[in-house]
């Protein structure tokens, strides 16, 4: 799916949604970490990293949104981290997620690869509950590529409900996006902003 994603413009994602608790208990962190939600002086830091891969024209974006970070620190260093979005969200090539209250989408998640094995992003995900709950926002909603097996496995940790799928095509001039039923049941919309045609 990977390679027909880059050859045909092509992508498919499951939905999946979670009830978020603010009473789940959390992993203990292993020796030497700390999780937090990123300050202003994180945000700098974390966009001069490039391991990161957050660029300073995503972080504006995404805050303007309402949207937030979470991670993971070790030794003052950001090393883990998954963003939250409240509202329409910008995927790829012009088409965005569109949702409602109470979900919020969880998205932009990476570990770097010395600090994998340790399950910090389960950590990290629900650190953050208890901040979206705050914000009177219930529901988890994630998107899923097919071949993101990683996520996968970390959503089954979590009691993840598949609820839909979603598919885009951006082809040349061919482009065309669709949301399953049961997507659009619970208010998850997939929009193309470059085209009249889709949803």
């Amino acid at each position: 799916m990977q390679r027909a994603g880059k050859r045909l413009g092509l992508r498919i994602a499951r939905i999946d949604r979670r009830t978020l608790s603010s009473d789940i208990e959390m992993r203990k962190l292993p020796d030497g970490y700390t999780v937090r939600q990123l300050s202003n002086t994180d945000y700098e830091a974390a966009v001069k990293d490039a391991k990161l891969n957050i660029s300073a024209e995503f972080v504006e974006t995404a805050r303007a949104q309402g949207g937030f970070c979470v991670g993971a620190f070790y030794a003052g260093k950001l090393v883990s981290y998954v963003w939250r979005a409240f509202g329409t969200t910008q995927l790829e090539d012009g088409f965005s997620l569109v949702f409602q209250k109470p979900n919020r989408y969880g998205y932009k998640s990476l570990t770097l690869p010395d600090h994998r094995g340790l399950r910090l992003q389960d950590i990290v995900i629900l650190f953050s509950d208890g901040i979206c709950i705050d914000r009177g926002y219930t529901c988890g909603i994630s998107y899923i590529e097919t071949h993101n097996y990683a996520s996968k496995r970390s959503a089954a940790r979590r009691d993840h409900e598949w609820v839909g799928w979603m598919v885009w095509i951006s082809h040349d001039r061919f482009r065309w996006c669709y949301a399953s039923r049961g997507a659009r049941a619970i208010g998850i919309e997939l929009v193309d902003h470059k085209s009249s045609n889709g949803t």
